[in-house]
């Protein structure tokens, strides 16, 4: 896995480090992304009381169920996406849980219609990979006005190199917005 410090130049910034996965562009299986946000989560979880982790674009937030953190109501979690069946699916499979749903759109977060601040944490683990450049860097930029100060900011995106991209669009119909870590960076210069 390759890193690079974007956001040096940031201090307010200083912990959140830029990641992708440039050395092995096969895409890892969703539970794999499930634990490792998992892992995201507990680890805030673990240096602070009760951190508000975002989600966008949750889809069902699979992850959360892996979180301990989140079943032991040590995290609040705030679950955005458009699709009222999945936001549903989430109010419904996590009521026991500290989660709070909303229907809502990048659209919605770039107007600042959602009123979410001083957030330990935030994510968009399938999200990137459908917006073009300028609305993706709108939203990052949007992203972290929502973050309190340390707060990291995760993104994900399928590379250029992903191997299984010809199958993905010839056989699935599946077409992507593939970004490099470069172009990853290059997302962050409006913060």
């Amino acid at each position: 896995m390759g890193s690079s410090r974007a956001f040096e130049r940031f201090p307010r910034f200083e912990s959140v480090s830029l990641t992708s996965t440039i050395k092995d562009p096969t895409p890892e299986p969703p539970c794999v992304g499930r634990m490792r946000l998992a892992r995201e989560i507990d680890s805030i979880a673990e240096t602070q009381d009760n951190p508000r982790v975002l989600s966008i674009a949750c889809g069902h937030l699979r992850e959360a169920e892996l979180s301990v953190a989140v079943r032991e109501g040590r995290a609040r979690m705030t679950a955005l996406d458009q699709d009222p069946e999945s936001i549903a699916r989430v109010a419904r499979d996590y009521a026991s849980f500290n989660v709070t749903t909303i229907v809502g759109t990048v659209v919605d977060v770039l107007r600042r219609r959602l009123k979410v601040r001083d957030v330990a944490l935030a994510y968009a683990a399938g999200l990137y990979d459908y917006l073009d450049t300028e609305l993706a860097a709108a939203l990052t930029e949007a992203l972290f006005r929502m973050l309190a100060p340390q707060g990291p900011l995760l993104i994900a995106n399928f590379t250029p190199d992903t191997r299984d991209a010809a199958f993905m669009e010839a056989c699935m119909d599946w077409h992507l917005i593939y970004r490099d870590e470069r172009q990853l960076v290059e997302l962050t210069r409006r913060i």
